[in-house]
């Protein structure tokens, strides 16, 4: 049963500012951190924003001090909370495991990302490791922006009379001001 019909919402996915997922079960649908980049609105530049700080924090990170590249990086798990993926059934997909952080971080250390400190479009990961894709692509981004999204989400509910829970326990988020 989707959002709108199990809080009687009474509108179509048309009439719904959000995407109206099942919250039992993955849609094939994906946060794409290109859509963000490109997108021309104030929300959107501050999610392209923190995707840009948290990679340049790993970029930076590399060349002074790889373990803590790795932590920032181990945050990036299976964005449960969304609903988008490919997971069937219940959301339980891997997101990005550490033997794949290891992978991406040795690639980046040797880019000319980590050469010249600049690492604009997180889909270039792609292009780095094997296994690496538009779902763990979505994974990564939704953890980077993860305050964003609960943000927009806490927006949605109050539009929509939608009670909401203050002591949820949610995953990392990534603080653009100080770098963790």
């Amino acid at each position: 049963m989707d959002i709108s019909r199990y809080f009687k919402l009474k509108k179509a996915q048309a009439e719904l500012d959000f995407v109206n997922v099942d919250p039992l079960r993955d849609i094939p649908l994906f946060v794409d951190p290109y859509a963000l980049e490109i997108k021309n609105d104030e929300w959107s530049e501050k999610c392209a924003d923190d995707i840009r700080s948290f990679f340049t924090a790993v970029v930076n990170s590399l060349r002074t001090d790889r373990s803590h590249a790795e932590t920032l990086m181990s945050q990036l798990r299976e964005a449960k909370e969304t609903f988008l993926g490919l997971s069937r059934g219940e959301p339980k997909g891997s997101g990005v495991g550490d033997f794949q952080v290891g992978q991406m971080l040795d690639k980046l250390a040797g880019s000319r990302a980590v050469a010249s400190g600049v690492l604009s479009d997180l889909a270039e990961a792609e292009l780095f490791v094997e296994g690496i894709g538009r779902d763990r692509i979505s994974d990564l981004t939704t953890n980077i922006i993860r305050g964003r999204l609960i943000e927009y989400t806490r927006a949605q509910c109050a539009l929509h009379g939608i009670p909401v829970t203050k002591d949820r326990s949610v995953g990392p988020i990534w603080d653009s001001t100080k770098e963790r």
